[in-house]
């Protein structure tokens, strides 16, 4: 069984004038060995690899796929910092339409029960109103 060292053995440098020419070992404990060198998390070979090699999964409008490298892998994000931000763009703007999109609901469903109450709807017209107040029990949190 081989025991691994205490310490990372990566050299840093930090940053600021004369930090390049005092490079000195990581100060993070270590987490496994590769080559008989002991690294922590951060300077792991594999995992470097594995963090340079993954790509964005954004699929553009044509199909493809962005291809630039993914940030925020340890979130699960899996997007570049463009798509990133782009989906929390979007995010924020459906959180403010969501009052106005409820509203709207609200209003399909009261244009639409008086022809349901007399019979006069076809399947899909049922589909349409089941699926607006299955919308606006879901967003209300009753569902």
């Amino acid at each position: 069984m081989t025991t691994i060292p205490t310490q990372c053995s990566q050299k840093v440098s930090e940053t600021g004038r004369w930090g390049a020419f005092h490079p000195h070992p990581c100060k993070h404990k270590a987490t496994v060995t590769r080559g008989g060198k002991a690294y922590c998390g951060t300077h792991d070979p594999e995992r470097r690899a594995a963090r340079a090699a993954a790509k964005c999964f954004y699929l553009g409008d044509d199909g493809r796929q962005c291809g630039r490298p993914a940030v925020a892998l340890k979130y699960g994000s899996g997007r570049c910092a463009l798509h990133t931000q782009e989906a929390l763009d979007a995010a924020k703007r459906l959180q403010r339409a969501a009052p106005a999109l409820l509203e709207k609901l609200q209003h399909l469903v009261r244009l639409l029960e008086p022809l349901e109450q007399a019979g006069g709807m076809d399947v899909p017209g049922l589909a349409t109103l089941n699926g607006a107040r299955a919308a606006i029990a879901q967003a209300k949190g009753k569902e």
